[in-house]
C-alpha cells in the first residue's frame, strides 16, 4: 500500500492505494511548474547587476552628499537610460552607447546573458558599496 488517494489504480501493481502512480502525475507537474520557475528567475535575475550597480552608487552618493542623493541618482538613472533608448540615434560609436549599464543587461531568452558584463557591474556596485561603508564609519553619526 503506497498511499495514494483511493480511487486511482497504480500502474506499476494494480493497487487502488498506490503512490507510484499519484507521484509520476505530481512530480511532472511539479517539474514543468519548478521549470517555469527557473526560467522566470533566470529572466528576471538578468537585470540584477544593474540594480546592484545603482543601489551601491546610492549608498555612495549618500554617505558623501546625503541632501544631494536624490538628485544625483535621479539624474544618474534617467540619464543612462534616455542614453540607452535614444543614445542609438545619435548615431555615437559604439563604445559610447556602452557607458550605459542598461546596454549590458542581455535580453533573455532573445540573446544570452553576458556574464563578464553582468560580473564587472555587480563588482563595481560592490565596491561603491563598501566605499559607501568605509565613508559611513568616517561620518560623525551617534546613535540617538
Amino acid at each position: 500500500m503506497c498511499g495514494t488517494p483511493s480511487g486511482i489504480v497504480c500502474e506499476q501493481c494494480d493497487e487502488h492505494k498506490c503512490r507510484h502512480s499519484w507521484h509520476a502525475g505530481v512530480g511532472e507537474a511539479g517539474r514543468e511548474a519548478l521549470d517555469e520557475l527557473l526560467y522566470g528567475l533566470r529572466i528576471g535575475a538578468n537585470a540584477i547587476p544593474t540594480a546592484l550597480l545603482f543601489l551601491g552608487i546610492t549608498a555612495l552618493a549618500y554617505a558623501l552628499l546625503p541632501r544631494a542623493t536624490g538628485g544625483i541618482c535621479d539624474g544618474l538613472l534617467t540619464v543612462t537610460f534616455l542614453w540607452q533608448l535614444v543614445g542609438s540615434l545619435l548615431g555615437p560609436s559604439i563604445w559610447v552607447l556602452d557607458l550605459t549599464p542598461f546596454a549590458h543587461v542581455g535580453l533573455v531568452p532573445a540573446h544570452p546573458v553576458n556574464n563578464a558584463a553582468a560580473a564587472l557591474l555587480t563588482a563595481i556596485g560592490l565596491l561603491a558599496g563598501v566605499a559607501a561603508l568605509a565613508a559611513f564609519r568616517r561620518r560623525d553619526l551617534t546613535a540617538s
